[in-house]
């Protein structure tokens, strides 16, 4: 995911996002992966970056804008 030399793209977008847009950003690429499997790339590959997707919303959720860590939420 690496453009523009050293800089994640993902990091890039989801600094700029709230909790739901990173959330509907993430189920919107699920089902356009699982909706064209096999249709332009070979099926499993498209399941495969499909479920990687999925791992993508937990891995970086806590970049959002407005994300709060269970931590403060229990202040």
């Amino acid at each position: 995911y690496m453009m523009f030399g050293e800089i994640n793209i993902i990091k890039l977008i989801v600094r700029t996002l709230t909790l739901e847009q990173w959330l509907g950003a993430c189920q919107f690429c699920i089902m356009k992966y699982r909706l064209r499997a096999g249709k332009k790339d070979d099926a499993l590959q498209d399941i495969g970056k499909a479920d990687n997707v999925e791992s993508l919303y937990d891995v970086y959720k806590h970049m959002c804008i407005d994300y709060v860590s269970p931590d403060e939420q229990g202040q």
